[in-house]
């Protein structure tokens, strides 16, 4: 225990905290202060177990350090010593629970009881509030935590079966390898917006109540033993407990000896087809009672069929594949597991779509701002994705066709955020988006959103793209500059940017060149230089080719120089 001794008389100060066997009382630390302030200081800092105070200080009244600590931990307890055998203060000492009020000249034994005392008050406030009987319903509220938080472990494979049987003993729970065990798993379907708010928008809050529906549903019905795992954002886990076949029989006839209940000694009887069938009943009854009482959709995906205890984390990850398949089959749904879907999953995760002509002609159209045809080869791509019938295939490709389209996004130097609006959150929480129908919708918009932002860059003042090969030829002009040389540089396809240029500057690349040549090779002329340098400047080697091309685009007969005087023109 710590003590707080506030006393100004140096000499007595120096005695109680120097000459005192403190030990004897249970005074493992001792601290001193002269005046309130420093007492206040310390009290702050130590936080004090019991206090000795002197009433009258020189700068304060040190009953108020006595308030201010007991403000601080009700449980402080307080020796005031008194110079003044003063009725009021010892009125108000005993109206702050200050138990021990002693006058000076206190004798050492005196003040050692009294404190002693104090130590042993407070140590029985701590002892009450760690009692037995509290510490065992704290228990037993922390309890289905600790289990759930086992199980989930068990679940997943992260525990070893001897680990799994040994913890869940030690929390209650008496688990049997030779048991049969099944798997199920329940998540709500994507719910529309209004249906979130109606839970305050907390989608933690709609797992929770899914969880008290099928706690609930079990209730009194006899579907043999079972314990319900829980996600504060995920799906709920049931795993299904029944007697092993060899149990089974010897639970029958003591069932039947000492009249036990028909549904426990129906359970043993029953076979791991008949037990697998009564689940799928269940499971549908929950995802009924849900629909009813929630006013939104679940679905559940159930393990193949019954398994001992080390195929558990099997089964759970089979009940979990099956649940994910309502990315194909949609919501509200009981989804058993096939067999073999795990290995066919990874086979149908090597399934591609060809998607290069859709890449290409996608870019043009939105190059171009063609938005009904981009909006064509955008549903194309939608639906050939969709079609896809197993979900983990169909996951990668909508992987696929997301990344491109960032990168897409990030070559033409847009924002993400600016030109996605709402629909921007979903490239980062994809994985709420659960079935089909949804993805579909938000793709749909996605492509809309591109497309109109296409179509006001066009309506701006031009394509980046064709900007970028302007650029090039303007400072390109003097060399023999080609298609295929500009769409190299820029790592782009010839074809496409020949058809992009001609479609954003209504003329062909070809035409758009030679009108630029000929217009620099006539200011050269025009500012005196000679015929073969103003050739070299529009990129032409041949003096001669290079007089011929000049006099048909401008309509002249003849080119000649003159000295240095540039050009001259004969009719």
């Amino acid at each position: 225990m710590n003590l707080l001794i506030v006393e100004d008389e140096l000499r007595l100060r120096q005695s109680l905290t120097e000459l005192m066997p403190w030990e004897r009382a249970g005074i493992t630390e001792v601290t001193a202060a002269a005046t309130l302030e420093e007492g206040k200081r310390w009290l702050q800092l130590k936080r004090p177990d019991i206090l000795l105070v002197d009433i009258q200080l020189p700068d304060g009244d040190g009953l108020s350090l006595v308030r201010q600590a007991t403000e601080w931990n009700v449980e402080v307890k307080a020796v005031v010593l008194s110079g003044h055998d003063h009725f009021p203060y010892a009125q108000e000492a005993l109206s702050m629970g200050v138990k021990q009020y002693l006058l000076k000249p206190a004798g050492q034994d005196a003040i050692l009881q009294a404190v002693a005392a104090a130590v042993s008050e407070r140590r029985q406030d701590i002892q009450r509030r760690h009692d037995a009987d509290m510490l065992r319903q704290q228990w037993h509220n922390y309890l289905p935590i600790l289990r759930q938080r086992i199980l989930r472990q068990g679940l997943d494979g992260s525990l070893s079966t001897a680990s799994l049987l040994r913890r869940m003993a030690e929390l209650g729970i008496d688990l049997q390898e030779d048991e049969r065990y099944a798997v199920m798993v329940i998540d709500p379907d994507p719910y529309p917006q209004e249906r979130v708010q109606a839970f305050g928008g907390d989608r933690g809050l709609m797992h929770f109540a899914v969880g008290q529906v099928v706690e609930e549903t079990m209730t009194g019905m006899e579907y043999g033993s079972m314990l319900i795992c829980r996600e504060a954002d995920g799906p709920l886990a049931i795993l299904f407990r029944y007697p092993s076949a060899a149990f089974s029989r010897g639970m029958a006839e003591e069932s039947r000896r000492v009249e036990a209940s028909q549904a426990a000694e129906s359970h043993c009887e029953r076979t791991d087809g008949e037990l697998m069938i009564g689940i799928h009943a269940l499971a549908g009854k929950m995802l009924e009672y849900i629909k009813t009482s929630l006013k939104f959709t679940a679905s559940a995906g159930i393990c193949s069929a019954c398994g001992r205890l080390t195929d558990v984390p099997r089964l759970y990850k089979e009940a979990d594949f099956a649940l994910r398949q309502r990315l194909v089959h949609g919501g509200d749904i009981v989804i058993p597991y096939r067999n073999h879907g795990l290995r066919a999953a990874e086979d149908a995760s090597a399934i591609t779509i060809h998607t290069e002509q859709w890449e290409r002609e996608l870019d043009i159209a939105w190059n171009t701002a063609e938005e009904q045809q981009a909006a064509e080869l955008a549903e194309a791509w939608i639906r050939a994705v969709c079609a896809i019938p197993e979900a983990e295939a169909f996951k990668e490709q909508m992987m696929f066709l997301q990344s491109w389209i960032i990168m897409w996004l990030r070559r033409q130097g847009w924002s993400m955020a600016e030109v996605m609006g709402e629909d921007a959150r979903w490239f980062r929480h994809t994985a709420e988006l659960r079935t089909k129908q949804e993805w579909s919708e938000w793709m749909r918009s996605v492509m809309r959103r591109i497309g109109a932002e296409a179509g006001m860059v066009r309506r701006r003042g031009g394509n980046r793209l064709v900007s970028e090969v302007k650029e090039l030829i303007e400072s390109e002009l003097h060399t023999e500059l080609t298609l295929q040389e500009v769409a190299d540089r820029l790592f782009i396809n010839a074809s496409y940017l020949s058809r992009l240029f001609k479609q954003e500057m209504d003329q062909p690349f070809s035409s758009y060149l030679l009108m630029r040549r000929m217009e620099r090779a006539k200011e050269a002329l025009f500012q005196g230089e000679r015929v073969y340098e103003a050739a070299q400047a529009a990129g032409f080697r041949d003096v001669s080719y290079f007089t011929k091309v000049f006099r048909k685009y401008w309509g002249l007969r003849r080119v000649t120089g003159s000295g240095d005087n540039g050009l001259h023109q004969l009719s």
